[in-house]
């Protein structure tokens, strides 16, 4: 017996000693790291771990192990095996673990695309869950990545856009939430640290999450596209409008090149320390450091013996050395948003948003707009803003505003209580982003004397000011004959122009006019140019009895010869209808626009306008600036080849362009999406298209721009050999080279057009496709 209990304490204190030393080794192995104290900075993990790894990083991420795609490849079959010992290093080290990441609008499972609505719904659902038991000590969790660049193609499946304009988002935080409740949740987003412009339509949809209380923290993509030409400026100021959200920042995937060691090495110096020094900044992952390992050629931070390069070995002194305050980073304190002293004010001024008096609102923000001024941003449904004492004299009857839209809200306009006397409603159009305004307007039921006025919404707008029109302004004169569109007094050749200009369009479009559709049967079309031209010729009597406006957009006119007497009429030409040209601009976030709002659709239209011909862009997706005309498109970001084949179809059936604009292909090969087979991809789509086209259709491809950081020369090579064998069998398809207009400086960051890139797109196009349109 003696025996047995000896060999058992020895096998307890041979136990003992193992985890001692296991212990032992993980608090090494922890501390060996560079960065010290609350910060960390930490790699991604790509297969086995290297050995190095706790010599520089404290912090780890999978790089693809935890995304959807690469786990259930076909569908109820989840392998786990990379993530579960990336994972497990993580725990037995002491060190934070972030999940990376849940919905994705690249890298997820291509059969989710064939399934019903309510089936993806049910997979989203199965997917994260399974996260959230496999994982469920993940310090950390991308829960949405690159909302604004890749949105998810289920989208609409778990929420579409909703009453918040992003409740897909909200969704996949709710269900995040509950499978991983001891986790920190975050969103994660590109081409933010380089643009304070994306940083503020980031906040948009922070601001909502943290309204809800779903949202942990802030996770931004420093990729070497944004970061090797960002300025510090720039960087701080992004910092700023992120850090007042009161939520900490977690830099989620840095990266910096440089060919040579000094360029890489100033690189460093500039800017990491700009990061990491924020007060709002808690921690900093880099995507990847050994040689030929990283996603991105020079950006790797060891050489090809296994050394350090130069900027590595600062960063490791920098991190050695550096002084931060005790508690790491000090929770920002957020202003209260100031309010207006209640005085008298007429209502038909010009009131700025922001000079409310009080407001119902736990997200509402002092916002400055695009035109430098200041507004109110940061709306939610059910908010409202009161003004008070607005006096409205003998009476107004009309509401004008000055606004900026991404989804589709009403504002009511309220009497003296949040539920009071509705004296009209404004439908908000989208104007394309949250930085491009419009003046909108809507009839109001007439009231008079003094109220006090709530603004109550019912969804995200941003408004820069409001005023009112009515009885007690002065009053333009109307005509009394339909057809003088622009109140000269005569039915003529400039009213053709504008009815042609909003030729073909329906209530609710942005380019339609109510003072156009003279037979208000809600469109513009042939039947209002049948009217005019019944009258043309015409001097029409005017009255100022009702008070309008006259259109903003009349065109400057040579005078009209008038008399106080019954002029004399001479001889006027039969006025030609311009044909009106549809075109459906097709591809991803190049056409759609993220760099420059519009895209090449901006000058593309300006180009076809000032030439005198007349187009109709199509498509089931909108945005752009004001100067843009017409805001139609089919561009989705984060798409590829694939993702628009799915759903050409429906497309060409409902919008019917005459001719189509496809530059597709970028993200086939930014994702690393089956490239051998994307020129059979394109082929197939081709083929779909010009199935589709009406008679004299055309289909113009084109080669895609260059990218920073892949090469594009491949793929672009094929395109002529695709292009001719469709011809051969008399398809109507047409080769744009647009890779040789563009070089990666026209690039705003490093993947999307600057305005000089798009504005050379645009001219691409539109010598291509000049002789097609109308005149």
């Amino acid at each position: 017996m003696y025996a047995t209990r000896t060999k058992k304490l020895v096998s307890v204190i041979v136990l003992f000693m193992m985890m001692f030393l296991c212990f032992f080794t993980m608090t090494r192995t922890a501390d060996a790291a560079m960065a010290k104290g609350s910060k960390w900075v930490g790699n991604i993990i790509a297969g086995s771990v290297p050995s190095n790894f706790g010599t520089y990083w404290n912090q780890v991420t999978p790089e693809n192990g935890t995304k959807w795609g690469s786990v259930e490849g076909s569908r109820d079959n989840m392998s786990w095996g990379n993530a579960q010992t990336i994972y497990n290093y993580a725990k037995s080290n002491g060190i934070p673990f972030k999940f990376h990441t849940l919905v994705w609008g690249s890298q997820y499972p291509s059969w989710i695309t064939s399934l019903s609505e309510a089936d993806q719904k049910a997979e989203v659902l199965e997917w994260i869950q399974a996260a959230g038991k496999n994982f469920p000590k993940s310090d950390f969790v991308d829960v949405v990545n690159e909302p604004l660049h890749s949105p998810a193609p289920f989208r609409n499946a778990i929420g579409g856009s909703g009453s918040t304009g992003w409740d897909w988002i909200v969704w996949s935080f709710e269900q995040a939430r509950a499978a991983f409740p001891n986790s920190k949740l975050l969103i994660n987003d590109y081409g933010i640290i380089g643009d304070t412009n994306a940083a503020n339509n980031y906040v948009k949809i922070i601001n909502i999450l943290k309204g809800k209380g779903l949202i942990d923290g802030i996770g931004i993509q420093c990729h070497q596209f944004n970061m090797d030409t960002v300025s510090v400026s720039t960087m701080k100021n992004v910092l700023n409008i992120l850090g007042a959200t009161g939520l900490p920042i977690y830099v989620s995937e840095l990266d910096m090149t440089g060919a040579d060691d000094t360029t890489q090495l100033n690189r460093y110096k500039e800017k990491f320390p700009v990061l990491y020094e924020s007060p709002y900044v808690k921690g900093i992952t880099l995507w990847g450091y050994q040689y030929k390992a990283t996603w991105i050629d020079n950006t790797w931070l060891m050489n090809s013996s296994g050394g350090e390069r130069t900027a590595l070995t600062w960063l490791k002194d920098y991190l050695a050395n550096v002084s931060l305050p005790a508690d790491g980073t000090p929770t920002p304190t957020l202003l209260p948003t100031p309010t207006t002293p209640i005085v008298q004010r007429s209502a038909f001024t010009k009131l700025e948003a922001e000079s409310y008096n009080s407001l119902n609102s736990s997200t509402i923000q002092t916002i400055t707009t695009t035109n430098g001024g200041s507004g109110v941003g940061y709306i939610e449904n059910g908010n409202y803003l009161v003004f008070n004492k607005l006096d409205f004299g003998s009476g107004a009857t009309s509401f004008k505003t000055l606004i900026a839209d991404t989804g589709s809200a009403n504002i009511e306009l309220r009497l003296n209580s949040p539920t009071g006397t509705l004296i009209g409603t404004l439908p908000v159009a989208s104007t394309g982003d949250w930085n491009t305004y419009q003046e909108q307007t809507c009839k109001i039921n007439n009231v008079t004397g003094v109220n006090d006025l709530y603004l109550v919404f019912s969804g995200a707008v941003n408004i820069d000011w409001f005023t009112f029109e009515g009885s007690s302004e002065p009053s333009n004169p109307v005509v009394t004959t339909k057809g003088d569109i622009n109140n000269d007094g005569v039915i003529n050749l400039a009213d053709v122009v504008l009815l042609a200009s909003a030729f073909n369009t329906v209530k609710g479009d942005p380019k339609y006019a109510a003072s156009f559709d003279l037979n208000d049967d809600g469109s513009i079309n042939m039947s209002d140019v049948i009217i005019i031209a019944g009258n043309f010729g015409k001097t029409v009597s005017v009255s100022t009895n009702t008070p309008t406006k006259a259109p903003t957009s009349t065109p400057t006119m040579a005078p009209t010869s008038t008399s106080t007497n019954t002029p004399t009429k001479t001889p006027t030409p039969t006025p030609s209808v311009k044909v009106t040209t549809k075109v459906m601009p097709l591809g991803d976030s190049i056409t759609d626009g993220i760099t420059v709002a519009g895209a090449y659709r901006t000058k593309l239209w300006q180009n076809i306008i000032s030439n005198g011909q007349t187009v109709d862009f199509v498509g089931s997706m909108t945005g752009g600036p004001s100067e843009l005309g017409d805001k139609n498109h089919e561009g989705h970001s984060g798409w590829r080849i694939d993702q628009i084949d799915s759903n050409i179809n429906t497309w060409m059936d409902t919008y019917k362009p005459k001719i189509v604009l496809l530059h597709i292909g970028t993200n086939d090969i930014s994702q690393k999406y089956d490239l051998n087979n994307a020129p059979t991809r394109l082929s197939g789509l081709i083929d779909k298209i010009c199935a589709k086209l009406p008679s004299g259709g055309k289909l113009y491809v084109a080669k895609i721009i260059p990218i920073s950081y892949a090469d594009v020369t491949s793929y672009n090579a094929q395109i002529p050999t695709i292009v001719q064998n469709k011809v051969s069998q008399g398809k109507p398809v047409y080769m744009v080279d647009m890779n040789k207009a563009l070089t990666v400086s026209d690039l705003g960051d490093g993947v999307h057009p600057n305005a000089a890139g798009y504005g050379k797109m645009a001219d691409v196009w539109y010598n291509a496709i000049k002789a097609d349109l109308g005149n």
